[in-house]
């Protein structure tokens, strides 16, 4: 057990202006904020926060820095600008890698007199597969003959034929590879800038899961007219919830990673994942603060997945008998809460398979699915839990989102982890959490977190006592 815990804050924030006009990325370092000032650090900085999340890749940061000024009068605002990359570094590692989008002076009102500012504030560099987005206009393609060429092989990519448990993850290199080389060739620069910034700092291809193939014929039918962007385009192939799609930095590998997978809701896929346990004598600064509890916002009492073009269509399952015997119905919690669906629809099947793929025993099989990862939500504790953020020995690595938090006697499932620290304060690590309870060491659920009172009592004694 731990018995002491530093406030010291172990951070530093690198700004660093990318060159956007040569094939090859190059950069030039503008500012090192820190806590220990020397000729290449500054200490201007007096809080940040940065944050990632499953359900986006557009998460955001922001820090504030004071008015100093060089010995020409420049302050922080003259010299950061926008679009320049910002790297996050806690307890030596890289653990956030942003872009800068907004500068502004700013001031609130502190203890004693107004505290003025400069904050910078950004998106995430995962931000740029929603923003690097192309205008699919046959005009502009048929003006630029490498456009056109580089389109052809885009358009076939996202119009394939998938037979059944055929892997997805090579389609989706494909796609993301015919997609930036359209979106050089549109662009006729041989390279832009963001391209060079996606190729040094991104992977996004070795965490695609082998696992996520196709249930079904497919026929792909992604075209639209207007502007698309990458990440959309992705998502559209993938099956939330059954698969799920999110992007991280990697610390370890210093890269921003995209993962698909299937979504870890099944024992086998629950138990490989990564714990992190909050020991039930965790040290009292260790917990800065939690709020922990369940709800019936998300009941569910009946569970259904259609495929359209198969004869499994949405009116059919829904209106005729021997259609909706597909479906899953959870009769305990009827009584209670009456018509509750969670429905989810199946895309781009191969119609030309109609008469010879079994779409019913695939329905029945997902509906089944859905009633076991979601027909328990009542009984699942969520909430958030800030800790402080520290690396030792017993924590030698930070939770993260899409691994597991044990705490209180049950697992949890992390899906937004909120970084901060503001001055004269601890680095904290805010967690965001869901489907808590307790699990077999194989992953099966078993039984509602107990005694969540009498634990709590202990970790509010334990800060009396501090």
């Amino acid at each position: 057990m731990i018995s002491t815990y530093t406030r010291f804050p172990q951070f530093e924030i690198e700004v660093r202006r990318p060159d956007y006009t040569v094939l090859n990325y190059e950069d030039e370092l503008i500012a090192t904020f820190g806590v220990i000032q020397s000729k290449e650090v500054s200490t201007a900085c007096i809080s940040y926060e940065f944050s990632e999340s499953l359900s986006s890749p557009s998460s955001s940061f922001s820090f504030n820095l004071t008015l100093e000024r060089d010995s020409s009068g420049k302050t922080w605002m003259d010299k950061i600008q926008i679009r320049d990359l910002v790297f996050f570094k806690e307890h030596g590692k890289t653990k956030f890698v942003g872009y800068v989008t907004n500068r502004r002076y700013a001031a609130r009102m502190g203890e004693k007199a107004p505290q003025r500012m400069i904050t910078i504030s950004g998106m995430n560099i995962g931000n740029l597969l929603v923003s690097f987005s192309i205008v699919m206009d046959q005009h502009i393609l048929a003006a630029n003959k490498t456009a056109q060429s580089a389109s052809q092989q885009f358009m076939s990519s996202i119009a394939s034929k998938i037979e059944v448990n055929q892997s997805l993850a090579g389609l989706l290199k494909a796609i993301i590879k015919s997609y930036l080389d359209m979106q050089d060739a549109i662009g006729e620069s041989g390279a832009s800038g963001i391209r060079q910034i996606i190729d040094t700092f991104f992977d996004l291809s070795s965490k695609f899961s082998t696992q996520i193939v196709a249930k079904y014929p497919m026929a792909l039918s992604l075209f639209q007219m207007g502007e698309n962007n990458l990440f959309n385009i992705l998502q559209s192939i993938i099956t939330p919830p059954f698969h799920e799609m999110y992007s991280k930095w990697n610390p370890s590998t210093n890269k921003f990673e995209l993962i698909v997978r299937p979504t870890p809701f099944d024992p086998e896929d629950w138990s490989k994942l990564p714990l992190h346990v909050v020991p039930d004598n965790i040290p009292p600064l260790f917990l800065q603060s939690y709020d922990i509890g369940n709800s019936d916002s998300e009941v569910y009492t009946v569970f259904g997945v259609f495929l359209p073009g198969s004869g499994f269509s949405r009116e059919k399952v829904l209106t005729l008998e021997n259609f909706s015997l597909n479906l899953k119905k959870d009769t305990t919690k009827w009584p209670y809460y009456g018509y509750k669906p969670l429905f989810v629809e199946l895309k781009f099947f191969n119609r030309s398979n109609e008469s010879t793929f079994q779409a019913g025993e695939l329905m029945r099989l997902y509906s089944q699915k859905l009633y076991d990862w979601f027909n328990n939500n009542p009984n699942y504790y969520s909430g958030t839990v800030t800790l402080m953020n520290v690396q030792n020995q017993q924590y030698p690595s930070s939770p993260t989102i899409g691994e597991r938090l044990g705490l209180l006697g049950g697992e949890f499932y992390i899906e937004d982890v909120h970084h901060s620290w503001e001055y004269e304060g601890p680095m904290t690590l805010s967690l965001s959490v869901s489907r808590g309870f307790t699990y077999s060491q194989a992953g099966i659920p078993q039984y509602p977190i107990a005694q969540i009172g009498q634990k709590i009592g202990i970790l509010e004694t334990l800060k009396t006592e501090e």
